[in-house]
């Protein structure tokens, strides 16, 4: 009779081939692929850079989660602010009334998520679900304040002075607060500002909500929106007239908008820090009925951090917790596969590494 040699693998490979058998093996020694301890993070760090080399950016941060790398930029666009207060000064007193109620007009912001795979194409379905879920917390956790993103832009005034070698135009640059001509700020129309969010992931090692959005709020925390203004003669809107056909009398107002460079003059973001909170991911697993005779628990595993293709295959349920330590509180719970039944003692012990999560990351 023939033998059969066996065929080792080495464990990266025997965790792509045979995920549910390299899970298995580890954690019948009470440990993971990672060989991380159950209840064990991977270390965070998030940074913030200089942005003197990056005239479009308004905020920035890199985070380290693992062997994943996040880097999140922010720049700005700037609209009419419609529907709004007459006055940032008005505005701003609804704002603290509204707070006084425990309520909060919100703004969002408008993250997209690029995970490097070393190709190009259109985004793909994790890209997307996230960039959905980062716009839904934010806006849903209200830590933007609608009072933040307004602002009353300045008037530039051309002082025209003549001398010897010619004429020649000085200009100065007026702000509501420091000038004393109110008539000349009650034509300019209040604007607001829109925060873009470009986050680039590199080293994907497993689910990126939790860099993603660490890096969101690193970004925002250290994010400053500069001052704009409009020269004197788009105080009142341009009108530009549009032929087209049918219609001779079609005009559109167009009014120019510059953004001042002088960084002493930019303010920091006013975030509603009380409302953010830290998240933290775990997969559920459940060991075979034949593996009861292990050290440990035989029902229901807890994994924190899921790290590696193993432990995102055959994790069926997921659980994402956001706490907020300041209000020492569940934000937000997210559970996708429900493939096991979800207990109260398992939801508890998922909260209390949530919350030491949170606290060791602030």
């Amino acid at each position: 009779m023939q033998e059969v040699d066996q065929i080792s693998f080495p464990p990266e490979v025997l965790s792509r081939i045979a995920p549910d058998l390299s899970l298995e093996r580890h954690l019948k020694l009470g440990l993971r692929p990672c060989l991380r301890s159950f209840s064990e993070f991977k270390p965070i760090a998030v940074s913030s850079p200089a942005l003197e080399d990056e005239p479009n950016l308004v905020g920035s941060s890199i985070v380290s989660h693992g062997q994943t790398k996040v880097i999140c930029g922010i720049s700005i666009g700037v609209v009419e602010a419609k529907n709004q207060s007459d006055t940032l000064n008005q505005n701003e007193t609804n704002s603290q009334d509204s707070k006084s109620d425990g309520e909060y007009d919100a703004e969002p912001v408008y993250p997209v998520v690029d995970i490097a795979r070393g190709r190009t194409g259109a985004p793909t379905e994790e890209e997307m679900i996230l960039s959905q879920r980062l716009y839904e917390w934010v806006l849903q956790s209200k830590i933007i304040p609608a009072s933040a993103l307004l602002t009353n832009p300045g008037v530039a005034i051309a002082n025209q002075t003549s001398s010897s070698q010619g004429s020649s135009a000085d200009v100065t640059i007026l702000y509501p607060e420091d000038s004393d001509m109110p008539d000349l700020f009650s034509r300019v129309k209040p604007y607001k500002f829109v925060l873009y969010v470009h986050l680039k992931v590199f080293g994907r090692s497993g689910p990126l909500f939790d860099p993603c959005h660490a890096a969101l709020i690193g970004a925002l925390k250290n994010t400053r929106l500069p001052r704009i203004y409009v020269p004197d003669s788009s105080i009142y809107s341009i009108k530009i007239p549009i032929r087209s056909r049918g219609n001779f009398g079609h005009r559109v107002k167009e009014t120019r908008i510059f953004i001042d460079e002088n960084q002493d003059l930019s303010n920091p973001l006013q975030l509603n820090k009380d409302n953010i909170g830290g998240a933290s991911n775990y997969g559920l697993y459940d060991l075979s009925p034949g593996s009861t005779s292990m050290d440990v628990d035989p029902n229901v595993i807890i994994l924190a951090d899921l790290e590696g293709d193993a432990e995102e295959a055959e994790c069926m349920s997921k659980l994402n917790l956001i706490y907020n330590p300041n209000k020492k509180s569940i934000n937000n719970i997210s559970y996708s596969g429900g493939g096991m039944v979800l207990t109260k003692d398992t939801l508890k012990q998922c909260f209390k590494l949530a919350k030491k999560r949170a606290e060791n990351t602030q």
